[in-house]
């Protein structure tokens, strides 16, 4: 059965960094994924679908890994790189290891490959730490992208909840919640 901590709040409160500070200071060699954003001159041109492990050792950026190109109107999205990539990346986590999620709760659940991986991983014995979308954030993109996976946000959140794994939401006490993450990680 896995360990799982997921932090939800608006954009832009520190979440994805809280994680990688507690991550980096503990030189944690974690499996999963993160979505890094792609910006040029302080514009965002889309994300990318990264390893964890670029975040000790990080990498150009790899276009066949953007899963959302803003440089085009609308916003080209291609939720195969979670079929392909996202689905590798998961399926490498073995028992043990200590895996990122950040973030899950969007586009890659229109994947059911993805989904599947996803489900399972929650089956093993690991350590899963992330960023699951908040609600309004969901919203929000629903409405730009025209997508709907409210039942797949409900399914995992349900999944999460089966495995009494918890869902902070990060507001304003920040201090507290790295504390809780350092504990959770055992750092």
């Amino acid at each position: 059965m896995a360990n799982i901590l997921f932090l939800t709040g608006a954009s832009n409160v520190g979440k994805s960094t809280l994680i990688y500070e507690v991550a980096r200071a503990a030189k944690l060699n974690m499996k999963g994924f993160f979505a890094r954003e792609i910006q040029q001159a302080g514009t965002n041109l889309g994300f990318e679908l990264c390893a964890a492990s670029q975040l000790q050792v990080p990498q150009p950026v790899d276009p066949a890994h953007i899963f959302i190109d803003r440089r085009v109107h609308p916003a080209h999205i291609n939720p195969q790189v979670f079929a392909e990539f996202g689905v590798a990346l998961l399926q490498d986590c073995q028992p043990k290891d200590v895996v990122l999620l950040d973030e899950i709760g969007g586009i890659e659940l229109l994947v059911p490959e993805f989904m599947q991986a996803l489900q399972a991983l929650f089956l093993k014995d690991l350590t899963i730490i992330g960023v699951f979308k908040a609600e309004g954030n969901y919203q929000r993109q629903q409405r730009q992208q025209h997508f709907d996976v409210t039942a797949q946000r409900q399914q995992l959140l349900q999944a999460i909840a089966a495995q009494q794994g918890r869902v902070l939401p990060v507001a304003v006490n920040q201090e507290q919640i790295r504390q809780t993450i350092q504990v959770f990680l055992d750092v």
